[in-house]
């Protein structure tokens, strides 16, 4: 985009097309984290895992996503939390299982063409993600710095 160039977006229902079109596709699964986080009043599985089949291959590919490094501000997370992170995965497991390169989903788009305003408010999102899960174990209680994401100081650090 800084130099004319445009960013080739593609939503989830093309991904889907592009995988289902590819002859080697034998199968899709997706596989939800038993523990669960809060957002927007929504318990959301804290991460999903795709995992893709092949027929030219004897293992498949694995990727999981964590909802707290994707989530972002826009509407759809809000309403459709768990859905908008099975999205996410599915198109970075396509990725990897078939080397997709060069097209992108509506979010990373955004951060390409606008990278200084999107970093802010990904670590904006990120930290507000971690602050609204609770904290079950004292031990692991963590100090986090709500402008950046970034975490001060663990229980017991100094």
């Amino acid at each position: 985009p800084d130099k004319g160039g445009i960013v080739p977006v593609v939503s989830v229902d093309g991904w889907s097309r592009i995988l289902n079109d590819h002859p080697q596709m034998d199968g899709v699964e997706f596989v939800d984290s038993e523990t669960m986080t809060k957002h927007a009043g929504k318990d959301v599985p804290e991460w999903i895992e795709c995992v893709i089949y092949r027929k030219d291959r004897s293992k498949p590919t694995r990727v999981r996503e964590r909802f707290a490094e994707v989530v972002r501000a826009a509407q759809p997370w809000k309403s459709h939390p768990a859905r908008m992170l099975r999205h996410k995965v599915l198109i970075q497991c396509a990725r990897v299982a078939f080397g997709f390169s060069g097209i992108f989903d509506e979010d990373e788009a955004q951060r390409i063409v606008h990278p200084e305003a999107s970093t802010a408010k990904v670590k904006a999102q990120a930290a507000q993600a971690i602050l609204t899960q609770p904290v079950e174990d004292a031990e692991f209680a963590e100090t986090v710095d709500t402008a950046t994401g970034e975490v001060i100081a663990a229980e017991g650090e100094s």
